[in-house]
């Protein structure tokens, strides 16, 4: 009779054990889900930054193409980089690219936070237009 109470007591412990072996691999997982998906969000933010840049130099590209054929600027909307309104009939971009941070594909001649672009009439370059920082800490107003 003392050997079965001793027994019963055997398995009630290790089923206490695996309990508690299971709850500390549960928290382990889950630290590591949380830390996974901070660092895909973060990556996600980076990789809409590399777009944002890159998309901005294909379109002050094309600007500057507009320039060499046309002998003149753009319109502040920039419409006639794409659509082939341009007094030679050229195409210099395909489309206005969308700027990866707000997907956001309209050109306004006024800085401001709206996504998209801005033209700037007066130093004749095309911004981001958006403001504050990037997540590098970058200003948007760098770029």
């Amino acid at each position: 009779m003392v050997n079965k109470l001793f027994i019963n007591t055997e398995k009630g412990f290790a089923a206490i054990r695996m309990i508690v072996i299971a709850v500390i691999l549960g928290v382990l997982i889950i630290g590591i889900f949380v830390k996974f998906a901070h660092d895909r969000r973060k990556v996600d933010k980076q990789l809409a930054v590399a777009i944002t840049k890159i998309n901005l130099e294909n379109l002050r590209k094309a600007v500057i193409s507009f320039y060499a054929m046309e002998k003149r600027c753009p319109r502040t909307d920039l419409s006639n980089l794409a659509d082939g309104t341009s007094p030679s009939g050229r195409v210099h971009i395909q489309g206005i690219p969308e700027d990866g941070v707000t997907g956001s594909r309209k050109v306004v001649n006024y800085q401001g936070n709206s996504g998209g672009w801005y033209w700037d009439n007066i130093g004749k370059k095309v911004h981001v237009n958006l403001t504050g920082n990037d997540v590098n800490g970058k200003p948007y107003s760098e770029y």
